[in-house]
């Protein structure tokens, strides 16, 4: 049977996913709750804002239309992410993000890890909140990128992002719309040192995706090769979000 472990606060439970089902209705959702298993991690935040599923590393999201009381389900597939050197017969077995590591101090590069939380700052105003609307956000999901270039012209802001710091670039990244992301950076000169809440920049939402788009993941590596070694809040590098058959 496979079992878990559910950190609340200083209590922890241990059992099966069974009595987890039952320890559920005895605990109450005051702060984050972790649960821990072979093949998942669990995360509850009932402060936050989005509910999340990942199985197997790939990512559906939701998210609620209410200001207040919204709440996060993460579930985080803890399979190793190992990759061969030398061959399908080689033995030798590293992690793609230490293997990125050992690329760019061969090549002379900065390679210290740093928190986004810390080295960047949130991008959250009230005009960019403000500007959240329901109509620019359809035409970057239309990939409309005349109709957003003209509100550009006009002066309007194209780049909005909701109250938890999600921009639309971070969606259009979560997307692998290469153009639309082509068109913020060089056309409106947007930065993609930004982050939302949770410490997650544009290049770690194109690596956590089901069907990562390699050539916008040039894109944005070419323009700020320093966000690979950039952590979010749980500590992971944008190539830890990574499915292993890529």
């Amino acid at each position: 049977m496979v079992g878990f472990q559910l950190k609340y606060g200083s209590r922890q439970f241990k059992g099966s996913l069974f009595e987890f089902s039952k320890t559920c209705h005895t605990v109450k959702q005051r702060s984050c709750i972790m649960i821990s298993a072979p093949t998942y991690t669990l995360y509850f935040e009932p402060s936050s804002h989005r509910t999340m599923h990942r199985n197997e590393r790939s990512r559906t999201e939701t998210t609620c239309d209410k200001q207040e009381h919204r709440k996060i389900v993460r579930i985080t597939a803890s399979l190793p992410h190992l990759i061969s050197l030398g061959g399908p017969n080689s033995t030798t077995e590293i992690s793609p993000q230490d293997h990125l590591i050992v690329i760019l101090n061969e090549r002379g590069y900065e390679t210290r890890l740093t928190s986004s939380i810390t080295e960047i700052t949130s991008n959250v105003t009230q005009e960019r909140t403000k500007a959240y609307q329901h109509d620019i956000i359809s035409l970057v999901r239309g990939r409309n990128i005349e109709e957003l270039a003209g509100k550009h012209a006009d002066g309007e802001c194209v780049n909005p992002c909701n109250q938890f710091g999600e921009s639309l670039l971070h969606m259009v990244c979560q997307c692998g719309f290469t153009d639309s992301a082509s068109f913020y950076m060089n056309n409106c000169e947007e930065p993609i040192r930004i982050r939302d809440e949770y410490g997650r920049t544009p290049v770690q939402d194109a690596f956590w995706t089901v069907k990562p788009n390699f050539n916008l993941i040039k894109l944005l590596i070419g323009m700020e090769y320093t966000l690979l070694l950039m952590k979010d809040k749980r500590n992971h590098c944008p190539l830890e979000y990574v499915r292993e058959e890529h």
